[in-house]
């Protein structure tokens, strides 16, 4: 069964091993094009170093059971080498969980984060960086994590994942100028579209509506599915017109996109079979918010 996350509650460690307790089923891929420099053995071990790293430190002081753990995967492809150690990626992240009394996992993150620098020397510690700096590797698996479960608990729970947002943001302040030179993703430039700017876009109190639809949309919509079809779906156009106010006040949101970029697919083809007359503001809705993909939502107008 799918926990419900009681975040407003303080929930006391009752001494599992750790080894049994981790938050995360994570796989973590890296993909190597034509290398010049660099042993190809590298890649072998920085790929399973980082599986080890996301997969069994302890990030929270919750313990999750087996079928509660959060699904994120991160495929990291190779763009550029700068030396047999440094290297340019583009990140690849995705995080899933399971509806309730179903089959069905549903995505709560689907994100390109472009242009991220490395440097990995074979076997060096990876460390949870919520309060300090180690390495950069360090720092966006660190932030990711967080990010993650923050997204999961958001789902659960109005501004469920407030406490880890927060310590994405404290992971920010910990990154030392040089390096946030040398990665654009740490970078405060208002322009840009990185994660720095995604994490303000999302705590943001602008944004307060659209976290609250977030909730609405997964807790009582995907989730009530299984009981309620019809019921769901108005849930979920509901949520949707709402996520449309937020655009309205506050267009070509990072935060949007990346919510289009994430639900696009699930939203079409739950809503393409509905009968709801609301499903013509859903396609309203998404056409502004996601323009470049207007033609797969004309699939639910008709």
């Amino acid at each position: 069964m799918i926990r419900i996350i009681l975040v407003l509650f303080v929930l006391t460690y009752l001494g599992e091993s750790p080894l049994h307790a981790q938050e995360f089923n994570a796989s973590v891929k890296v993909n190597v094009p034509n290398i010049q420099n660099a042993d190809p053995q590298l890649f072998v071990t920085m790929e399973n170093q980082m599986n080890d790293f996301l997969n069994n430190t302890r990030w929270t002081d919750v313990s999750y059971k087996e079928d509660e753990k959060i699904e994120l995967s991160l495929q990291f492809n190779i763009v550029a080498e700068l030396s047999d150690q440094s290297f340019r990626v583009d990140l690849y992240i995705q995080c899933v969980r399971p509806t309730y009394n179903s089959e069905y996992k549903t995505p709560i993150l689907t994100h390109v984060d472009k242009d991220v620098f490395i440097e990995y020397v074979p076997f060096m510690e990876l460390n949870n960086s919520q309060t300090n700096y180690f390495n950069n590797l360090s720092s966006v698996l660190s932030f990711y994590a967080y990010f993650a479960l923050g997204m999961d608990y958001d789902t659960f729970s109005p501004m469920g994942g407030d406490e880890h947002f927060l310590t994405c943001k404290a992971i920010t302040a910990t990154i030392p100028q040089s390096m946030i030179d040398a990665d654009p993703g740490w970078q405060s430039i208002a322009t840009t579209r990185n994660r720095f700017i995604l994490l303000q876009d999302l705590i943001s109190p602008r944004m307060r509506g659209f976290r609250e639809s977030y909730y609405n949309y997964h807790r009582h919509s995907l989730d009530k599915m299984s009981e309620d079809v019809t019921a769901a779906s108005d849930v979920m156009i509901s949520a949707l017109r709402s996520i449309g106010e937020v655009n309205r006040n506050t267009p070509n949101s990072m935060l949007l996109q990346v919510f289009a970029n994430t639900k696009r697919d699930e939203i079409v083809e739950i809503l393409k079979a509905s009968s709801s007359t609301g499903k013509t503001d859903v396609y309203q809705v998404m056409s502004k918010i996601d323009p470049a993909n207007i033609s797969k939502y004309r699939l639910i107008r008709t």
